[in-house]
């Protein structure tokens, strides 16, 4: 079933109309919720619809708190910035700390921890601000897992910018307690390939977010996590789960780090974007 929105009528009104109209049999409330059609090319109809067509037409139907959604989407894109600006800068400040094989959490050690912790704290927030954000257009299934990834990955980051990590040789039955959830925030960073994943997928069903280069920044970030993986596993397994200045880690955490952020923020431009638009 497709509404046609014609001049004279309000999109907001017929997004109304559509929840109260009865059910085909091949028909989900998902399918009338959001597949309102409208004129080709991009139109926007006051805070409830967003009508964007290119050869295939579309809508993407904004939720109650739509409101939130430019400010949410400004804020993921405020927050990811400070993160690598105040990431960038403690490679400056840190010198101390070889970046081939330290690991960007032992920047929160020290007279100058605060600084990194306040880079995990607003890319956490950033996440929630996204998740948010994108709750215009990662609808159904997919959708809605990606959105779940992303709230994780931000949990994640909040943990590590509210306790400090151990430094790196600390062995594993020293660590503190802060050590220790530092270093589950870092597992719950797992999520990250897996929000990268479908999110990209959700988006790409709307015309709009169907540019080359997300696919391209995702796969990137997918791989990076995918290639860090694989060097920690095939490291800590040939040497007991230790970590020492032989093991370049921390290249491919960083790998891992710019990949992600860089499909992150291209997300959260583009959000910002589509909102203001």
């Amino acid at each position: 079933m497709q509404i046609t929105i014609t001049a004279g009528h309000r999109a907001s009104d017929a997004c109304r109309n559509a929840s109260r109209l009865p059910l085909q049999t091949s028909q989900t409330k998902a399918d009338v919720k959001h597949s309102i059609a409208a004129e080709p090319g991009q139109t926007r109809f006051g805070p409830q619809c967003i009508c964007d067509g290119a050869e295939q037409v579309e809508t993407v139907i904004i939720d109650r708190k739509a409101k939130w959604s430019r400010p949410a989407a400004q804020a993921s894109t405020f927050g990811a910035t400070l993160f690598l600006l105040l990431l960038a800068m403690m490679h400056l400040l840190r010198v101390d700390l070889d970046p081939s094989w330290h690991f960007i959490s032992e920047y929160g050690v020290g007279p100058l921890g605060w600084l990194m912790q306040a880079a995990f704290l607003a890319f956490a927030i950033a996440h929630f601000a996204l998740a948010v954000a994108l709750s215009c257009w990662a609808v159904g299934r997919v959708g809605k897992i990606g959105l779940v990834m992303i709230i994780v990955a931000g949990l994640g980051l909040l943990l590590g910018g509210i306790f400090v990590a151990d430094p790196m040789l600390t062995h594993s039955d020293d660590a503190s307690m802060s050590g220790r959830l530092h270093n589950l925030g870092g597992g719950l960073g797992i999520a990250m390939p897996f929000a990268v994943l479908f999110i990209t997928v959700a988006l790409r069903r709307h015309a709009s977010w169907r540019g080359h280069l997300m696919p391209v920044l995702a796969i990137a970030a997918v791989l990076g996590s995918i290639v860090t993986i694989a060097a920690f596993a095939v490291y800590l397994g040939s040497t007991g789960g230790q970590i020492g200045p032989d093991a370049k880690l921390g290249i491919f955490n960083r790998l891992e780090i710019i990949c992600y952020s860089a499909w992150f923020l291209f997300v959260a431009l583009t959000c910002r974007a589509r909102l203001a638009s």
